[in-house]
């Protein structure tokens, strides 16, 4: 049972970006995007040292990644233009797009790993969190 729910954390974890709830604030109506970067590896492996085994998830922040914004939703080859904002993610692998008039956007993560994008709605006084995982 425990292999099982092993295995079914590492799916349901494995995503390569999700967005957290969103936290209300004030900013003129103005929107936020916190964005994060993280390496995630597991230790002792789902079940692959027999099903006794527990998986330890490890989050490593990946610092100094390219963080590409873009307005509307753009396909990974269109990303050949010009981005909204073009930032680097602190040592924590986070960085804070502030003061985004509401409207659709995609971020565009590019590390030594690769490169992930995700195309998410800004709303009027609400910071989301987005987290690009590799």
């Amino acid at each position: 049972m425990l292999c099982l729910l092993s295995l079914a954390l590492f799916f349901s974890c494995a995503k390569s970006s999700f967005e957290s709830p969103a936290e209300a604030f004030v900013a003129g109506g103005k929107s936020e995007f916190l964005i994060s970067v993280n390496y995630i590896s597991w230790t002792g492996g789902a079940c692959a040292d027999g099903c006794g085994a527990e998986a330890k998830e490890m989050v490593t922040p990946i610092p100094d990644a390219s963080v590409d914004l873009y307005l509307g939703q753009v396909s990974m080859n269109d990303v050949a233009g010009s981005p909204v904002l073009a930032l680097r993610t602190d040592q924590q692998g986070n960085v804070l797009m502030e003061s985004l008039v509401p409207d659709r956007y995609t971020i565009v993560v590019h590390t030594l790993l690769g490169t992930l994008s995700r195309t998410i709605e800004a709303e009027a006084g609400v910071r989301k969190r987005v987290d690009f995982n590799y």
